[in-house]
């Protein structure tokens, strides 16, 4: 992007003097928010709206420029306090999408990498700390590459708490996928609100959600991992497996099976990292047949006394 564009852009979109009070859910759904779309560098296309579901359908009818979808006003932001935008979308022909969060005065823009999600529906984030001076800032969408198609299902900003930066779910730098093992079969959906849902249709094997990328762990120190879930019903399970790629840890640690379907539970191993590892790969396992909903994972340094007191929690448990 240009400095000229994103000149063009700050002035259109942040030179509006009546700040929005900060969504709690969809924007797409906020009667206060209205959108609308700006042709970059000779891009064109058109958007439609469904009134239905009140996403938006953007086509792209040119292999050149872009198509921004916008916030019409700014959301208002506080100095010192973090922030998400995350859209749920896909892309379809030759488009690519990525979101971005355009603050004035910025030299870089909190943004994703543009993507091509082949119809497949995917979530993407940004996070940022607003900084001195920031006091509003607003929501693109942009849709570039060739000629294709961009669906926008969901769009959500909100001021990111402790729990939120916490939750690996909830980071924009962590894709998360899926495994088939052993005969497991199935698929991943991607929900509202940073969740994942493993639906695995037959009784055999394994499906796992897993990291895409290996999180660094430090040689020597104390980590807890720590999934939350719930089950559609007790003809399936969920568990938490830990793998070190480049180490030469066997078995995998692995933590015992829980089947909660009433309300949200957690299964948590915790583990002490060796010489030879320095990356981590979290599975969390559904076994059976039926769903999981995984709305949680968090990874944090701990204490010797920490393990210890969670070792006698479980201990007192089984009895």
């Amino acid at each position: 992007m240009t400095g000229a564009i994103t000149k063009a852009i700050l002035a259109a979109f942040l030179g509006l003097t009546c700040a929005l009070q900060l969504p709690a859910a969809d924007l797409l759904l906020d009667a206060k928010v209205t959108w609308g779309i700006r042709l970059i560098d000779q891009g064109k296309g058109i958007i439609e709206r469904n009134s239905g579901d009140n996403s938006y359908l953007i086509k792209k009818d040119s292999a050149a420029g872009m198509i921004f979808l916008v916030a019409e006003k700014p959301l208002p932001l506080e100095t010192g306090k973090a922030y998400e935008l995350s859209v749920k979308f896909k892309t379809g022909g030759n488009a690519k999408a990525s979101i971005m969060f355009s603050i004035d005065g910025r030299k870089s823009f909190p943004k994703s990498a543009p993507v091509n999600t082949n119809n497949k529906t995917v979530f993407k984030k940004v996070s940022f700390t607003a900084q001195p001076g920031e006091s509003g800032g607003t929501a693109v969408i942009v849709l570039s590459g060739g000629i294709g198609s961009l669906d926008v299902e969901m769009v959500d900003f909100h001021e990111m708490n402790a729990n939120d930066q916490n939750n690996l779910l909830a980071n924009p730098e962590i894709e998360w996928g899926y495994r088939q093992g052993d005969g497991g079969s199935g698929k991943m959906n991607i929900l509202d609100n940073q969740q994942y849902e493993l639906d695995k249709n037959v009784a055999s094997g394994y499906l796992f959600l897993v990291n895409e990328k290996d999180l660094p762990i430090t040689p020597g120190k104390n980590y807890r991992v720590a999934v939350t879930f719930t089950v559609s019903d007790n003809k399936c399970n969920g568990s938490l497996m830990l793998s070190m790629p480049g180490g030469k840890r066997t078995p995998f640690p692995t933590s015992s099976s829980l089947s909660p379907t009433d309300k949200p539970a957690s299964v948590t191993l915790d583990f002490t990292v060796g010489q030879d590892e320095k990356l981590l790969r979290t599975h969390f396992v559904l076994k059976g047949i039926g769903k999981a909903v995984i709305s949680r994972v968090e990874l944090k340094e701990v204490t010797e006394a920490e393990i210890a007191a969670e070792a006698q929690k479980k201990k007192s448990e089984e009895f």
